[in-house]
Parts: C-alpha cells; sequence; structure tokens
C-alpha cells in the first residue's frame, strides 16, 4: 500500500523487476504499514521513557529519578552495577538507587535506561537471529567507538554519541518484519539490497516515534552517506557514525568497494589508515562505553 494523491491508502503490487530499484516506492508502501498498524514497531518500555522524561525535569531530584528507576528491578540493577563499574566508584561500593543516580548524573541515567532498553528489544526480537546477533554485535561496537571520539569534541556530548552509535542501524528491524510480510519479496539477494537501501530511514522513522533528539535522527537517516560534506566541515554526530562504522568493517567486504576514506576522519582529526584503537588513547574511553553498555 502506498499513499495516493488524496493521501489514502490503496494496494499496489511491486513486481519482481521493479523492488529492487524502486526503493521510493518501497519505503512509502512501508510508511502505509507501519500507519495503518499493520506493522508492530518496537517501543522503548515505558519505564525509560519516564527516566527520560524525569531527567530532563528541571524541578526533579535523584529521589524522583530513583522511584522511576525502581518501577523496573532489571533496570535498576544495571544502573547500581554501573555507577559500581572502575570508572564510576570513587572508593565507595553504591547499594542504592538514589546513590546510584547521584553518582552518574541525570543524563547518563536517562542514556543508560535508553540503551538498557533498546539492547533488550534487539536481544528478544524475533525473525533470522544470525542477523539479530549480528546486529546486537555490530551497534555495540560502534557505540563504543562513537563514544570514544565524542569526548574528544567539546560540541559533542558523548551520551548522546553512545546512543546515536547504538541505534544507527535499528532501521534493520523495522526493514526485516516488513519483509517477512510481503511475499512479494522473496530473493534473498533482492531483500538484502532493501534493507541496505531503506534501513536509515526506517531507523530515522522509529526514532521519530520515540521521541529522539531530532540531531540523532538526522544523523541515522544519512549514516550511510559516507562521502558527505567537505573536509572544513564541523565534525557531527553522522561523522562519528560513520567513522565508527568504518573502522568496525575494517578487513571485511563491507568496505571492498570503497576507494578512499570518508572525509569524515578529517573532520575528526583521526588517521583512516590506523584502527581507533590506537589513535589518541581512543582505547580506554571505548573501553569505559563497553562498561557502560555491559556492566
Amino acid at each position: 500500500m502506498i499513499y495516493n494523491d488524496n493521501e489514502q491508502l490503496t494496494h499496489m503490487p511491486l513486481n519482481a523487476t521493479e523492488t529492487t530499484d524502486d526503493f521510493s516506492r518501497i519505503f512509502k508502501d512501508l510508511i502505509a504499514w507501519m500507519e495503518s498498524g499493520q506493522l508492530v514497531l518496537p517501543g522503548v518500555p515505558e519505564v525509560a521513557q519516564k527516566v527520560r522524561a524525569v531527567a530532563s525535569d528541571t524541578d526533579a531530584g535523584p529521589k524522583e529519578l530513583a522511584n522511576v528507576i525502581n518501577i523496573d528491578p532489571p533496570l535498576a540493577a544495571h544502573i547500581i552495577k554501573v555507577s559500581n563499574s572502575v570508572s564510576y566508584r570513587g572508593g565507595t561500593v553504591n547499594r542504592s538507587i538514589q546513590g546510584a543516580v547521584t553518582r552518574l548524573g541525570f543524563r547518563l541515567t536517562a542514556t543508560l535506561a535508553t540503551s538498557f532498553s533498546i539492547l533488550q528489544i534487539m536481544g528478544s526480537a524475533s525473525g533470522d537471529h544470525a542477523r539479530i546477533r549480528d546486529l546486537y554485535a555490530h551497534s555495540l561496537a560502534v557505540a563504543e567507538r562513537t563514544y570514544a571520539i565524542a569526548r574528544r569534541h567539546k560540541h559533542l556530548n558523548a551520551e548522546d554519541a553512545l546512543l546515536a552509535g547504538l541505534v544507527h542501524d535499528l532501521g534493520v528491524l523495522v526493514i526485516s518484519q516488513y519483509l517477512r510480510h510481503q511475499d512479494r519479496f522473496n530473493n534473498e539477494q533482492q531483500n538484502e539490497a532493501i534493507i541496505q537501501a531503506l534501513h536509515p530511514q526506517a531507523g530515522a522513522t522509529l526514532l521519530r516515534r520515540w521521541e529522539f533528539p531530532e540531531q540523532l535522527i538526522e544523523a541515522i537517516e544519512v549514516h550511510e552517506d559516507w562521502e558527505r560534506g567537505e573536509a572544513s566541515t564541523k565534525p557531527d554526530y553522522t561523522d562519528l557514525i560513520i567513522v565508527a562504522n568504518y573502522d568496525v568493517y575494517r578487513g571485511t567486504p563491507k568496505l571492498a568497494g570503497i576507494t578512499q576514506p570518508p572525509l569524515a576522519f578529517t573532520r575528526l582529526g583521526l588517521q583512516a589508515g590506523r584502527p581507533l584503537v590506537q589513535q589518541d588513547n581512543l582505547g580506554d574511553d571505548m573501553d569505559a562505553a563497553r562498561r557502560l553498555l555491559s556492566a
């Protein structure tokens, strides 16, 4: 189904020769499915949304935020465990949510609640289990790198960068679910082309429904455009994702068709020819990010 000139839904089958080329048309059909309720999108659990809301409330204190987190025992345990990780220990072991919130700060606590929920969504997703496992591992690897790089740039927030890296490929889950409902898409190579072409847009659509910050949505929407921008342009969250993806894909067929490294490396002051873990002590901050996500 797609929108016609009167913005109504109507059936318009796509034949086997069209589906690999008419990505715009397929995406309109996907949006129609989403808006008609036929495609069930994953959602950030209610507790994570409440945590984000309270964390952004200037009148709220650690007690109010702790009360929300305590609704979800697994999340509460995760927050406490992160607060007691090496980076935040401070010599004492914390055993309360309120103490954890005070130690971590509101912004990082909200980021941890959201990332915890997103990882749960990935871990429980149905479909191709091998693809989901790969998506999970890849998202963690990219998030570690976006967080580490962002800490070198004062105008970029490391917690936002962590989330950007974690959610940059969530559109893969949306497109995969859509394709499972479409009998006309039964060619594996064809489906892979659709996923690769449309997952940035699908991911951005999902994040808008989750009410994510617009700067992160925009980053997800264009993160596959590796040739974007000029060398002198101020780096942004999209650049973080592009460089992190490139670094994770080193030595794999994913870079087989790339003749020139992305200009994002230049904008971020990094060397394309060396792994990030070997540059500017990024490895330490990548380890810190790993502890935040997997504690």
